[in-house]
């Protein structure tokens, strides 16, 4: 439950000197455009910004956030959580700030109101609508972060092509390309940038894609033994459940990946009739109807795929 105002959040902000923002681990196009665009205006505003993600951040963005980010920090000040569900989304981050966060920016219906003062948009189809609004309302929008917003935007609702994306997203992504966004630019360095080991990857997916549920479930399960063998890096398998769900007949597409011995991250997206929150929210996760992720703990691959299956299951079961 919202207990701060947009307007209460830019006071904040104006009145810190210092100010921490942090992503949430594993981060992904909304989280980092985010940050980037409200550390760019804030910068310009004459105030001290750390950006901080306990993860490196993926190849593909590093375009618009070079330099940016740190994996830790012990400055003070006021603490900004943008994108980040819960406290758990930390991730390594979490012990040192999880209880310190004055403000979380978020737009996950599914979130935990762990910081002093929580504002969540879930109608917003990416975080980076609502820092949007905040960089407007505080006359701070330049044209590095209208690109940092464009590629957030665009990322979390597909291209545009999600069903998050709403008539007020395609004003925002017109306001950003006039405020200097290149959009040409950033649509080119997001998806028009295969290389030989991206379609190695594709490759891997094929021999490693198992169909449940009359072909309507999709499951990439992979393990480090796996995922050595072939020669890939785990980034490279980042976008296997938005594959998967490509797939014709695919309700569901779901990657399960081994991140450490005996920890497996589990990525969802789903066609509209199947609700990809409330399956992660029954394995200990979230995040939105048609994309949601979780952490699953387990002794081996097949054991975190069994109860994998077994909640998908008794979810999808329960919906129809």
């Amino acid at each position: 439950m919202n207990n701060i105002t947009l307007t209460e959040v830019a006071d904040r902000l104006r009145k810190s000197e210092n100010i921490i923002l942090i992503s949430h681990t594993s981060p992904d196009g909304d989280t980092v455009g985010a940050v980037t665009a409200l550390a760019v205006g804030l910068k310009n505003a004459g105030k001290k910004v750390t950006a901080l993600c306990d993860s490196d951040i993926p190849d593909y963005l590093r375009f618009i956030c070079e330099g940016l980010y740190r994996k830790d920090s012990d400055e003070e000040g006021l603490i900004v959580s943008v994108d980040v569900a819960s406290s758990q989304m930390l991730g390594k981050l979490e012990e040192k700030f999880g209880n310190r966060v004055g403000i979380r920016i978020d737009h996950h219906a599914s979130g935990t109101d762990f910081a002093k003062y929580n504002y969540c948009v879930p109608d917003a189809a990416a975080c980076c609508e609502i820092i949007y609004e905040l960089l407007v309302g505080m006359d701070l929008m330049n044209s590095v972060s209208a690109g940092a917003l464009y590629l957030g935007l665009s990322t979390d609702s597909g291209s545009f092509r999600y069903s998050c994306t709403t008539p007020k997203t395609l004003r925002i992504a017109a306001d950003l390309i006039e405020a200097g966004a290149d959009s040409e630019d950033i649509n080119e360095r997001l998806y028009e940038n295969l290389t030989v080991d991206s379609l190695r990857a594709d490759c891997f997916f094929l021999d490693k894609m198992e169909r449940y549920m009359d072909g309507s479930v999709l499951i990439v399960p992979i393990s480090i033994a796996d995922r050595t063998a072939a020669g890939l890096t785990d980034e490279q398998l980042e976008g296997f459940s938005t594959l998967a769900r490509k797939i014709s007949g695919v309700r569901l597409g779901i990657s399960l990946r081994e991140k450490e011995p005996g920890i497996y991250k589990v990525s969802m997206r789903s066609r509209k009739s199947v609700d990809c929150a409330a399956i992660c929210a029954a394995l200990g996760g979230g995040g939105h109807i048609r994309a949601a992720g979780a952490t699953i703990k387990a002794s081996c691959i097949g054991e975190a795929k069994k109860l994998l299956i077994d909640t998908v299951t008794e979810q999808i079961g329960e919906r129809e």
